[in-house]
């Protein structure tokens, strides 16, 4: 059989990585060497959302994951999620073509074309060095996590990453371009030439269904719980060394924003997070504001029309945004100290002025000299 794609990294090839799964997920590791054979990931060839059995598996595409789908034993399992196969999809034409079909609100250009023109990346596919990137972040990630508090976080444990044949990249190439415009082309394809396509398999402790495309489904109780999931996993990330983003993701996603944190408050997309070490003070408290709101506006669409909310005068911020970002913050700085001082561990200078309940210099907090 011909190679569709390479194996270019997999979990087996990290002994340590292997030895601390073995410690706590062995089954990962069973469901993950198959995977490793040549021809394995293109098991599932629909684009559409999808909530079934295929061949004796549990198949999901929920809303808003375009570029990936989970494979699972039961609704209650763990999932293997498989993100960037769509590229060798038989149905990508007819996508490209339904896409084409119309265009932004106010824009002449389409849904994959803003895609390409916003985050320089392709659509229904993945370059290949987002692909690598988006495993080496994670994997150092869940390596701190688990030196740190002795878990893997509630976040994507990658598996293996894959690269698309010379003749399956142009195959994509050939089947997109009809129906992208000229600057679209002129954006996407020398990165295509430069990288390669491909993709990444992980690991996630449940179907990771986002905020954004879920939560009104989701009772109350669980979406309070939800919340404070996700301020305790933003601690320990804070705690293990690392922001959520920096200000080169403004506008392409954030790992804490609403299209990226699960109905139960998990985090997606690692590409953002950045290690502290070696970023000043000064830009330290910029992201960590920019992070308040973020929280905020991801707190808000959790708890969806939960609450009433009023707008008095001004538009912004509502009543329930000032209330949330004080929630924010302090849910925040409690969490931070709780399990920083559980663990013994010293946190970064910066972000432990910045959330200490007794420093109030605010010209230094907003860079104000």
């Amino acid at each position: 059989m011909k190679k569709k794609y390479s194996i270019e990294w997999s979990i087996f090839d990290d002994v340590d990585l292997v030895n601390a799964i073995n410690e706590s997920y062995p089954e990962v590791l069973v469901r993950a060497k198959p995977l490793t054979l040549p021809n394995q990931l293109l098991g599932f060839d629909s684009l559409d959302f999808f909530h079934g059995y295929r061949d004796g598996h549990l198949i999901s595409r929920p809303e808003g994951s375009r570029r990936a789908y989970y494979i699972s034993e039961s609704d209650e399992d763990e999932v293997i999620a498989v993100k960037g196969t769509e590229a060798g999809s038989s149905e990508l034409k007819n996508a490209m073509e339904t896409n084409s079909s119309s265009t932004l609100p106010h824009r002449p250009w389409t849904k994959f074309e803003n895609f390409i023109y916003r985050e320089q990346k392709a659509p229904l596919a993945m370059l290949f060095n987002e692909a690598k990137q988006e495993a080496e972040i994670g994997i150092d990630f869940q390596k701190s996590i688990f030196k740190t508090f002795g878990f893997f976080e509630e976040a994507p444990l990658p598996l293996l990453v894959f690269k698309w044949s010379s003749d399956q990249t142009s195959k994509y190439i050939k089947t997109i371009t009809p129906y992208l415009d000229q600057r679209a082309r002129e954006l996407l394809f020398p990165l295509i030439d430069t990288y390669g396509i491909g993709g990444i398999v992980y690991h996630y402790k449940y179907l990771p269904t986002r905020v954004r495309f879920s939560i009104n489904k989701i009772c109350e109780q669980e979406k309070f719980s939800a919340i404070d999931n996700l301020i305790e996993i933003v601690a320990r990330l804070l705690i293990a060394g690392y922001l959520p983003f920096d200000f080169e993701d403004h506008g392409i996603g954030q790992c804490v924003a609403p299209q990226n944190v699960t109905n139960r408050g998990g985090i997606c997309d690692l590409g953002s997070i950045k290690k502290i070490k070696g970023i000043p003070e000064g830009r330290i408290f910029d992201i960590l504001r920019a992070l308040g709101s973020i929280l905020t506006r991801t707190l808000t669409e959790m708890l969806g029309k939960s609450v009433s909310d009023l707008v008095y005068e001004f538009d912004n911020p509502t009543t329930l945004q000032h209330y949330l970002s004080v929630v924010v913050h302090n849910k925040l700085a409690a969490a931070l100290q709780d399990q920083a001082q559980d663990k013994s561990v010293k946190l970064n200078a910066a972000i432990s002025t910045y959330y200490s309940p007794d420093y109030n210099n605010l010209a230094r907090i907003l860079g104000i000299k």
